[in-house]
């Protein structure tokens, strides 16, 4: 072999060693790198879906507790509006005056607070399907609470507990699907 090729070889290949070095250590960080974004993207993607999961769970546990309070203001003006038709009945053939109704107003008004307040929240419920039940709800409980005020209308209250039932029981289910997915999705 010629002098110089031996001379050139070792720094050729030192030359060469270092750009494969320069080379792996390249495309270990690309994948790395890669690696890293993927993890990045799914711990986002993860927060982005605890954040709605928050926001259902918050929205949902409120207008099963507003709900419930509508329900109970109903039967509140139930009673109300039964000892109203009552005094009235009474007073009437006494030949007294007229009932005092100021308890029926501040129990329509308490309903209405409590019917306004479901309106507020129901529209954020994400689930079409528990949305319209919940607002099927609202309705039947605002439909009895103002049949109950008229003399002539008979009344359904059981309607307007059924249709509250029905959208609790839903919000309950949903609740529980998203425990149970955050439960599946949790590490052991």
């Amino acid at each position: 072999m010629p002098e110089w090729f031996t001379a050139v070889l070792p720094v050729l290949t030192l030359i060469l060693g270092a750009v494969g070095v320069f080379v792996q250590n390249a495309f270990t960080e690309s994948r790395q790198d890669r690696r890293d974004a993927l993890a990045r993207r799914h711990e986002r993607e993860a927060a982005a879906t605890e954040r709605r999961e928050e926001f259902e769970l918050r929205h949902l546990v409120e207008v099963h507790q507003l709900l419930r309070a509508a329900e109970e203001e109903l039967t509140k003006l139930l009673d109300v509006m039964s000892d109203f038709w009552h005094q009235l009945h009474e007073q009437r053939t006494s030949g007294g005056g007229g009932p005092d109704d100021r308890h029926i107003r501040e129990a329509d008004s308490t309903m209405d607070a409590a019917l306004a307040a479901i309106d507020a929240q129901a529209g954020f419920i994400l689930d079409d399907g528990i949305r319209r039940l919940a607002r099927r709800a609202r309705s039947a409980v605002r439909f009895t609470s103002k049949t109950l005020q008229r003399a002539n209308d008979d009344p359904d209250p059981d309607a307007a507990s059924e249709a509250v039932r029905e959208a609790q029981e839903a919000i309950s289910v949903r609740v529980r699907a998203i425990y149970e997915g955050r439960a599946s999705s949790s590490p052991r």
